[in-house]
């Protein structure tokens, strides 16, 4: 599973920040949650060669709503430095840290709360069809098994 996991994390990781980069770019493509979804599933799917099944279904929407929530992190990073470029120096603490990933789990349900109800409906439709694309590529494929066949039937391919 580690492997998994470490393949996954990757994927998740560069999904992240492609999501990051191009909404600091001014650009909110809904079809990029798609693409992480897709890389963080072709990730699970390489380590445990082709096999999927709900473990991995699980931790293919795990680490996709990771990377997609966590893409705030680097575009509020962004914020604060075109902002006071001297006020990044307080992003290396620790507490700053584990406040940036409690908000990044948590945002896309906040903005429901916030007033921005249509915008945060969006995003979250958004964040549903990356996770939905992950969780259908690492299924567990169907296995058909067709026989007994007798003996003396003789099949030409």
């Amino acid at each position: 599973m580690a492997p998994t996991v470490l393949y996954g994390g990757g994927a998740a990781l560069a999904g992240m920040l492609i999501y990051a980069i191009v909404a600091i770019a001014g650009f909110q493509i809904g079809l990029i949650a798609f693409l992480v979804g897709y890389m963080v599933a072709k990730a699970i799917l390489y380590a445990t060669n082709g096999v999927g099944g709900r473990p991995q279904q699980i931790l293919a929407i795990t680490l996709t709503y990771f990377a997609i929530s966590s893409s705030y992190i680097p575009m509020l990073l962004y914020g604060v430095y075109k902002t006071n470029p001297q006020a990044l120096h307080a992003v290396y603490s620790v507490r700053f840290v584990v406040a940036c990933i409690e908000l990044a789990v948590a945002s896309p349900f906040l903005a429901l709360f916030n007033g921005r109800n249509a915008s945060a409906l969006i995003s979250l439709i958004i964040l549903f069809v990356g996770m939905r694309q992950a969780w259908a590529m690492t299924r567990r494929p169907e296995i058909i098994v067709t026989g007994p066949f007798s003996p003396e039937t003789n099949y030409v391919l």
